[in-house]
């Protein structure tokens, strides 16, 4: 789990510069994520990318909807859609390198292992099981990351914050 956080962060930190110079992602999820041999990461895919004054309407793709938010629509489309992603990806890395027995049967094609739609209802299983995993282990920083998933309606507050702990 720590490296997997090391890896998290090193993306957030990177969205959240880019963000803050108008430009934002829009597909983050694993396969996306590339590990140089010198071991730097290097984000791939922007073809879902925003830039201000672009809509939704405007791009080619919206993002892979095994990661990104559900509520994720135009008017949402802005610096925040990339927390969401962010959050789910670092849950499901954490929960896998506890416990890969119980979780990687339930991978699917896009290698998601939760639903949105179901996380943000609050009645994703596999959530829950992360969850009470976390609670188990005592790994309280993922155990926060994973439970601002539930019943997020809006951006993630201090993504960031979460990911330092």
């Amino acid at each position: 789990p720590t490296r997997v956080m090391r890896i998290c962060k090193q993306v957030a930190e990177g969205l959240s510069c880019a963000a803050d110079q108008g430009l934002v992602h829009g597909d983050i999820k694993p396969e996306n994520i590339v590990l140089t041999p010198e071991g730097d990461l290097r984000l791939i895919d922007y073809d879902s990318a925003w830039l201000p004054g672009f809509t939704q309407s405007d791009m080619e793709e919206a993002g892979t909807p095994s990661f990104s938010h559900p509520l994720r629509e135009e008017r949402r489309f802005d610096k925040s859609i990339d927390d969401f992603s962010i959050a789910l990806m670092v849950t499901m890395l954490a929960a896998l390198s506890y416990d890969r027995g119980t979780f990687v049967p339930h991978i699917d094609a896009d290698c998601a292992l939760f639903s949105p739609h179901a996380v943000v209802s609050g009645v994703d299983k596999l959530l829950n099981a992360a969850l009470a995993l976390f609670e188990r282990k005592g790994d309280k920083k993922h155990r926060d990351i994973a439970a601002t998933l539930y019943n997020c309606s809006g951006p993630i507050p201090s993504l960031l914050r979460l990911l330092e702990g």
